[in-house]
């Protein structure tokens, strides 16, 4: 029988000039006994504000987020099966992220991983080229 996979394991973003950061992780323990087709990320950002992108094969909405009061989730393709994300131009400057992930199969997302630390995003757009590390892990 098919079941949703297992959480992946915590995550941990790195962030490097300006808003540019990279969260990377591992893939659950248990695939559901289902290939894994993608990832959704949760990231929360300041104070308030929830964000939820999908990184699935899909374009199912299986995936939508039922654990949370946030309505507001923008979502994101990729086909595959992944380990890491680069946030290129969803954060926003001077501002503190944690970001969770939960694994996606044909029975639908699994569990959402424990949250990285806060990550400060600086002022300045990113520089793919540099990877100079600007921000300050909290």
């Amino acid at each position: 029988m098919i079941r949703a996979p297992s959480k992946p394991g915590r995550p941990v973003a790195i962030c490097y000039r300006g808003i540019y950061v990279i969260v990377k992780w591992t893939e659950p323990e248990d695939d559901g006994g289902a290939e894994v087709t993608g990832y959704i990320i949760k990231y929360l950002g300041g104070m308030h504000s929830s964000v939820q992108l999908s990184l699935t094969g899909s374009d199912s909405d299986s995936d939508t987020d039922s654990d949370t009061d946030d309505d507001e989730y923008r979502k994101l393709s990729v086909v595959g099966n992944t380990t890491n994300f680069h946030f290129t131009d969803q954060l926003r400057e001077s501002t503190p992220y944690q970001f969770a992930v939960a694994a996606v199969n044909t029975d639908g997302r699994g569990e959402f991983s424990e949250f990285t630390d806060y990550v400060n995003t600086m002022a300045g757009k990113h520089c793919c080229q540099s990877h100079v590390k600007c921000c300050e892990l909290m």
